[in-house]
């Protein structure tokens, strides 16, 4: 089991490896304190169960965690960094907020 933690969230992705013969459910992504019923993510890469993970919360909330807006689609590396689901404008408020240095480092 892989686990990213993060300063607001922590995503935990797993490869469960199960006995068929499709590798499309090789991956699976959770948001710390999952439950059943929660979203969970599914995907043939890590990469993928993250992204299927993010636009499952998206579908569920409907809009931008952060401005609102109801037209996008999730910054999945944000959402790996915040768990936080938001649109690309809002991701870059994101970014500077986890970034190591800081502008102009």
């Amino acid at each position: 089991m892989t686990t990213q933690t993060t300063k607001t969230a922590i995503i935990k992705t797993e490869c469960v490896f199960p006995p068929i013969s499709i590798r499309d459910l090789d991956w699976e992504a959770t948001k710390d304190g999952y439950e059943p019923g929660d979203p969970l993510g599914r995907g043939s890469t890590e990469k993928r169960a993250i992204k299927d993970l993010a636009e499952q919360y998206a579908d569920k909330t409907g809009c931008c965690e952060t401005c609102g807006e109801d037209e996008f689609s999730p910054n999945i590396e944000a959402f790996e960094i915040s768990g936080k689901i938001v649109c690309d404008e809002c991701a870059d408020e994101i970014f500077e907020d986890n970034s190591q240095f800081g502008v102009g480092a």
